[in-house]
């Protein structure tokens, strides 16, 4: 279960914004629910079961609250007048309160299309304008108040984030982890205008994207290493100064290590901190990937991932012995290995550049149905 900290709270409009891009709000709600976050549906509309079905199959929204503005003031004994099926009540009341909710739940950024509420929130407001042109990258100020969206060759724009902000940014991050001189290896590209910063490899998300946040992960890993069939998962999603990161990590072979897309440093080293230079954001998404592969190499085949088609015995428990930090008995490996998995043993031999019995090859061929 997740830490209240680490919850993202997550506001969206109904009126001018899911409805206007449903494909972009269903991912994202979907996406943020399924993490464990917090996604709070703010309308005007009244709360009955027509809404929640409009809501669900016409939008495809997921949510954990849904707040109507008319069903909270009705309830409170607001005077509601009704005007061609459209409730009324005095503006003062009704423009203070999505603001109020949002403040009463910490949410930590409201989506909205109108002008009018923003000056009534404390708490993070972003208007979303139908039209701005989706070859802008925002960069969210971790102080401010303010995003910058940039262009090739243009100066900043800014915006108010109490007023006006483009599309909410959305990436997909990617952990790229080889094994290699004994050791994972991560792959680091050059951060943008920063040479002696390193980051992890990311794509925005829009809606003019398409497809689903996956899709753009499976393109990172394409680009970066020419491989598109292997280890892949989800690993976390992220709230980052206003900003939505869902990560991913993949695990390849040495010899996607050619493909230059970037610079591969020692996993140990990073975390060391002794080199390249990374956020703290980035390194906590490494701990995040670490944790994770060391909790699940014991009862997957994660690790087979590392290898080559063709294997030693050797190179597979040093895999083994890398990522959980520890020496392995070979003999007592390879019973284990053989308990869970359909390894078969290859004719020819590896060849050795020293003297002595030269290794058998081995062949992953699947997982035993021992569980």
């Amino acid at each position: 279960m997740k830490r209240k900290d680490e919850i993202i709270r997550l506001g969206i409009d109904v009126h001018g914004v899911a409805d206007t891009f449903p494909d972009f709000f269903s991912k994202l709600s979907r996406e943020l629910v399924s993490q464990g976050h917090e996604v709070h549906i703010i309308t005007g509309t009244e709360h009955t079961r027509s809404l929640e079905h409009y809501l669900k199959n016409q939008l495809g929204l997921s949510w954990t609250h849904l707040f109507s503005m008319t069903t909270y003031h009705k309830k409170e004994g607001t005077e509601v007048t009704y005007i061609d099926g459209n409730p009324y009540m005095d503006n003062r009341l009704w423009n203070r309160s999505k603001g109020e909710y949002c403040r009463r739940n910490n949410i930590d950024l409201h989506i909205d299309n109108s002008d009018i509420y923003g000056k009534y929130f404390s708490t993070p407001y972003a208007r979303l304008i139908d039209g701005v042109p989706h070859d802008e990258e925002l960069i969210p100020l971790s102080e401010g108040g303010e995003w910058h969206a940039t262009k090739a060759s243009s100066e900043p724009t800014i915006y108010n984030a109490k007023t006006t902000c483009p599309l909410p940014t959305v990436s997909v991050e990617m952990v790229i982890a080889a094994f290699s001189g004994g050791e994972l290896k991560i792959l680091l590209p050059e951060k943008p205008g920063k040479p002696d910063y390193r980051v992890l490899p990311f794509l925005p998300f829009t809606p003019s994207e398409g497809g689903a946040l996956e899709v753009c992960a499976v393109r990172i890993l394409d680009t970066m290493t020419g491989l598109q069939d292997t280890w892949m998962e989800q690993l976390k999603t992220y709230g980052e100064a206003r900003h939505l990161v869902t990560s991913y990590f993949s695990l390849v072979p040495e010899k996607a290590m050619a493909h230059q897309k970037g610079a591969w440093f020692s996993f140990r080293e990073v975390m060391n901190g002794d080199t390249p230079h990374i956020s703290p954001f980035h390194r906590e998404v490494l701990t995040d990937f670490y944790e994770r592969i060391k909790g699940k190499i014991s009862y997957t085949p994660i690790a087979f991932a590392l290898l080559e088609e063709r294997f030693t015995w050797t190179e597979l428990r040093s895999i083994y012995e890398a990522v959980l930090e520890k020496a392995i008995d070979p003999a007592n490996f390879r019973k284990m290995i053989r308990a869970h998995y359909t390894i078969k043993s290859l004719k020819e031999k590896k060849v050795k550049a020293t003297a002595g019995r030269p290794p058998e090859l081995l062949t992953y061929q699947g997982t035993r149905d021992v569980y």
